[in-house]
């Protein structure tokens, strides 16, 4: 099996249904990990902090990017 990068794989998963529920449930799950994250409870996986940086091409601090995120969300939700 071909290794992929993992801002590729989220490509992937962002092109195939931007707006299906499962889509919206991962991007749920990746707000939640980043606001652990700000509370500062880290988990085993790569930090959804930059994840979701790369993935979105969001910068700033964790806060802004967490800020940010939730109104693509909202957007993808939405529209």
């Amino acid at each position: 099996m071909k290794k992929v990068e993992l801002s590729q794989r989220n490509e992937r998963l962002s092109t195939i249904a931007p707006n299906s529920q499962a889509n919206i449930f991962r991007l749920y799950s990746l707000r939640g990990e980043l606001e652990r994250e700000i509370r500062g409870i880290k988990g085993k996986t790569p930090s959804a902090y930059i994840r979701i940086k790369r993935e979105f091409d969001i910068t700033g601090s964790r806060k802004n990017v967490l800020r940010q995120f939730t109104n693509i969300i909202g957007e993808m939700k939405n529209g």
